[in-house]
């Protein structure tokens, strides 16, 4: 289990650092006005595209699969702790592993990363799509 949560917190390491670099840039995007003229879009435009391109989509395809791969094991701890608590309350307090606790935080973590990148990047193609009308 141990080693499941190694990988699990080097990728929530890796999906944090990304989100911090990049939710700058991605937010301001989005918040910037669109040009009433069509002809004065041409730079928002390019910054929505490549705000898009290079920073939203990689953040999804480096969360979303790194919350898929982990959510299995998760679930089942989750469901196992659920089904223990059921059975005998005192020996599922006394079986507490902080490890897998700490585990199923992290893919949490991950997985709601992966979901407020997925908003992020659902808003530019929005407002791409509003850009182009």
């Amino acid at each position: 289990m141990s080693d499941l949560l190694s990988a699990a917190s080097l990728l929530l390491a890796v999906v944090g650092f990304l989100f911090s670099l990049w939710y700058g840039e991605i937010n301001q995007t989005l918040s910037a006005d669109i040009p009433t003229h069509k002809d004065d879009r041409t730079a928002v435009r390019r910054r929505t595209t490549s705000a898009f391109w290079s920073k939203a989509l990689p953040l999804v395809l480096t969360s979303v699969p790194a919350a898929l791969i982990f959510s299995p094991r998760g679930l089942s701890i989750v469901f196992n702790t659920i089904h223990a608590v059921r059975q005998d309350f005192g020996a599922a307090v006394r079986s507490y592993d902080a490890v897998q606790t700490a585990f199923c935080y992290i893919v949490l973590l991950i997985g709601s990363v992966g979901l407020y990148s997925c908003i992020l990047a659902i808003g530019l193609l929005v407002k791409l799509r509003k850009i182009n009308k």
